[in-house]
């Protein structure tokens, strides 16, 4: 089952706003380098005018039980499919833990409980 089709298998009470990519692979090992998700995050940010980078405002590193992750949201998937597609073949090819997560409760506040 690819990262897609576990999105789509999320309860049915509430779909997933995010898809959060871990930092250690589908048989626990940590995932290398160390680095990888401030990479990632890079490689698909952009340059701004004072040659610092603009990490993409739907792509961002958190840090989750000590550990390194990257939030993906969902809205991406729609805004630009290519890059969604790249990020979720980039978890598959590299056997990456991942898990969608609702960030939104029924009151519209924002909370992103990652486990």
């Amino acid at each position: 089952m690819n990262v897609l089709e576990e999105c789509a298998d999320v309860a049915m009470t509430a779909e997933p706003d995010y898809i959060v990519i871990k930092g250690f692979t589908q048989e626990g090992r940590k995932f290398r380098p160390s680095d990888w998700a401030e990479r990632l995050a890079t490689a698909v940010g952009q340059f701004g005018a004072d040659r610092r980078v603009r990490f993409h405002p739907h792509v961002r590193i958190a840090t989750v039980d000590g550990e390194k992750c990257l939030i993906v949201d969902l809205v991406l998937e729609g805004e630009d499919p290519l890059l969604f597609e790249f990020l979720m073949h980039f978890a598959q090819d590299n056997h990456l833990q991942t898990e969608p997560e609702v960030a939104y409760d029924q009151e519209g506040k924002f909370h992103l409980h990652v486990s």
